[in-house]
């Protein structure tokens, strides 16, 4: 039986500043510095010689760096999305730091089980890592004072069955 094949990413767009980057469920943007697999970040390595180094690294718990090489912020493993890669750092630490201000509006589309019948709405909840084995990382309604509040505002795009398309805007 072969080994499943890694999602590939493709290109959105490419100018002299900045590089878009279509990235698949499945690939992890960055390496998380324990395990041996392919990521995102290698990928714009391979690809992307000049941009080997861009941005620095960050530094994994078990104390390795890991190269960011331009990709200015991450997705999830199992999120598909456009992912920013800076050309060089003058552009990394400008676009990082839009991100860090919230001034990147970011939208995601999805299948969520189940039939709202609100049209629109705002969840509130911290996100936590529960104390049982193994260790998973869930959501927690809070109020929304509290500091660690994620906030997601949302709305039903279209209705099928048992599941409902909404576009899902986090803040």
């Amino acid at each position: 039986m072969s080994e499943p094949k890694t999602p590939q990413p493709r290109i959105i767009e490419e100018n002299e500043w900045l590089i878009a980057i279509d990235k698949p469920p499945g690939l992890i943007a960055h390496s998380d510095g324990r395990t041996e697999e392919p990521s995102l970040a290698e990928w714009v390595g391979e690809h992307f010689p000049e941009l080997r180094g861009v941005g620095g690294a960050w530094v994994s718990p078990q104390g390795q760096p890991v190269p960011l090489n331009g990709l200015v912020h991450r997705l999830d493993r199992s999120t598909s999305g456009v992912m920013i890669a800076a050309k060089n750092d003058l552009v990394f630490d400008f676009v990082r730091d839009e991100f860090k201000r919230r001034l990147v509006e970011k939208k995601y589309l999805a299948w969520v089980y189940g039939r709202t019948t609100a049209e629109y709405g705002v969840t509130v909840a911290e996100i936590v890592r529960s104390t049982e084995r193994p260790r998973r990382w869930y959501a927690r309604a809070c109020p929304i004072s509290d500091p660690r509040a994620a906030v997601t505002e949302w709305r039903v795009r279209a209705r099928h069955d048992e599941a409902t398309f909404v576009e899902i805007a986090p803040k």
